[in-house]
């Protein structure tokens, strides 16, 4: 650090670089990791791979982050709102365009209207994920001859069934029905009746296949089909007592999903109409599937992150099958939830396939939240799509409509800067690009390409110029948006802790769908006495203020001690 202006003003203030104090998150930010995973930033460990930003490629990449820090001292909190919202301190750095050339700028320094860094694509191979092993409940009977036996049994050592149904795991009036009426029950119970007899009984059991039991298939991985069902369940579905159960207005849908359970798990449910509702529901009778979305539920989206492009793709299909609508009079796609977390979640995982959405929170007075896919984006959708013919229609058509209009998408590029460059090369200006009032700043992503089209082809050697068409190659065609500033809100930060992690080789992850700064400490560098300089630490996450003396000699730096 060193300020030519500390003698009229705060020489502790930071100059560039990456070393900055006090810059951080709230803890529910949300960082994507190389795997796949997403992890509230207060719940970062040392060691893991993190999305981050290599401006030099505009390409997003895996980096190693170190240890994670927490400042209890950050009076406000600076919300930066995009399509995605982000809370931090004021010192919190985000990347931003100047003159064809990526600059660093403070929240305190941001304002509406500017652009910042996002990430436009998230490309994470993801592996096939096991699903934990859950045995089937398999069923029998005793025979006539055995249940006579342990009759005898029970008289002659005056046993009481209170006292044996306790241990074999069923109550009185069920053993009745097993003893007298050859009613099945499971093998665990079995076992355990014949355990009891420690040997001296064998019993002769006779295995049982009901309709409930049927060949019932457990899938060994997370598969595209079991991640759709996944995501309906999500959006639409129960777990009931003895199995699960889905709603919906459109029939076709459930008999779809009937499909997938045939398909997943060999069993198909029940499709009945809801009295007194414009409605059906799909009943899933079965325990042990029921049991398997039970314990899935806590870890699916992590499971969900770690997978495969198409596992992720399945499953926002089977949310927005439940959840999405699609309107009629124009291209958007929308969900709204009263909780955020899934829609958080979604936003990052429709990246995997670089479809931007736009999230905001606590609309109206009962403080809905809102996920819309607009504009170009509802064309990218398409490679996920909907079950629902009708949807899928509209989807369709709004796509096909979107061909026949102007792209609006702005890019971080002022007309005035382009214009520069088209000139000194020597084009007209406004035969590639079309003049506007100068309330028009940027230019937008079509007009950005024509001017590409057009400098690519032309031979030119000055080498700044090359650089600058080089940058505006890699910002058309790289992982990395440049999305506006659409609002920023001060508040007080009312005790809150918050977080931040040093990432070394690029100094910089990705939180929120944002690519920030990593910042942790702040030096302060000055003239000592006799020569020598002074090395302060001001401003430090896990180490106390402190500092230290040095001389710059013929020599290199040397430790030194000034005396008093």
């Amino acid at each position: 650090m060193a300020n030519p202006a500390q003698m009229f003003g705060d020489p502790t203030t930071a100059i560039g670089g990456h070393i900055v104090g006090h810059a951080c998150l709230t803890g529910d930010s949300l960082i994507q990791l190389g795997d796949g995973r997403i992890s509230e930033i207060m719940a970062i460990t040392e060691g893991n791979k993190v999305l981050s930003g290599d401006f030099d490629k505009m390409k997003i990449e895996n980096s190693e982050n170190e240890k994670l820090f927490v400042n209890p001292n950050i009076k406000e909190v600076y919300e930066i709102k995009t399509n995605s919202q982000i809370n931090c301190s004021a010192l919190h750095r985000f990347f931003s365009i100047d003159n064809f050339l990526v600059v660093e700028k403070e929240a305190k320094e941001l304002k509406k209207g500017d652009f910042i860094a996002q990430v436009r694509k998230i490309d994470i191979e993801g592996e096939e994920r096991a699903i934990p092993s859950f045995r089937v409940k398999r069923i029998g009977g005793i025979s006539r001859k055995s249940s006579e036996q342990i009759k005898k049994k029970f008289e002659d050592e005056k046993i009481a069934r209170k006292e044996i149904c306790k241990k074999i795991g069923i109550n009185q009036r069920q053993l009745r029905r097993v003893l007298n009426q050859e009613y099945p029950t499971s093998f665990e119970v079995l076992d355990n009746l014949q355990n009891y007899f420690a040997g001296e009984q064998v019993l002769q059991i006779i295995p049982v296949v009901s309709h409930k039991h049927r060949d019932l298939i457990m899938p060994q991985f997370l598969s595209p089909n079991l991640a759709q069902i996944f995501g309906y369940f999500w959006g639409d579905g129960n777990l009931e007592q003895r199995g699960m159960r889905f709603r919906d207005s459109r029939i076709d849908v459930l008999n779809h999903y009937n499909g997938l359970f045939k398909k997943v798990f060999n069993l198909s449910g029940n499709i009945t109409k809801v009295k007194e509702k414009n409605c059906y529901s799909l009943s899933i009778n079965s325990e042990d599937i029921a049991n398997l979305f039970e314990f899935m539920l806590p870890v699916l989206l992590d499971e969900i992150g770690r997978s495969k492009t198409d596992v992720v793709l399945a499953f926002i299909r089977g949310f927005f099958d439940a959840e999405g609508h699609v309107n009629t009079k124009g291209a958007y796609l929308s969900v709204v939830q009263k909780k955020r977390e899934i829609l958080r979640y979604l936003h990052l995982f429709l990246l995997r396939a670089g479809i931007r959405s736009t999230i905001k929170f606590d609309i109206g007075k009962k403080k809905m939240n809102v996920l819309r896919i607009i504009d170009k984006d509802v064309r990218n959708y398409l490679q996920v799509g909907f079950t629902a013919f009708d949807k899928q229609k509209i989807l369709v058509d709004a796509t096909k409509n979107l061909e026949n209009k102007y792209s609006y998408e702005m890019m971080p590029i002022r007309r005035k800067e382009l214009r520069s460059i088209l000139e000194v090369v020597g084009f007209n200006y406004s035969k590639i690009i079309k003049s506007r009032p100068a309330s028009y700043e940027w230019v937008n992503r079509k007009e950005l390409e024509n001017a590409l089209n057009v400098l690519m082809n032309k031979s030119i050697q000055d080498r700044q110029l090359k650089q600058k068409i080089e940058f505006i190659f890699k910002l058309l065609n790289g992982d990395i948006s440049f999305e506006k500033i659409r609002g920023i809100d001060v508040s007080h930060n009312n005790c809150s802790l918050l977080y931040d992690f040093s990432v070394p080789k690029n100094e910089n992850y990705t939180a929120n769908g944002f690519i920030v700064h990593n910042s942790t400490y702040r030096l302060y560098l000055r003239r000592g006495k006799a020569g020598s300089r002074v090395a302060k630490m001001i401003d430090s996450p896990n180490l106390p203020d402190n500092e230290t003396i040095f001389f710059v000699t013929e020599a290199g730096v040397v430790d030194g001690k000034v005396e008093e």
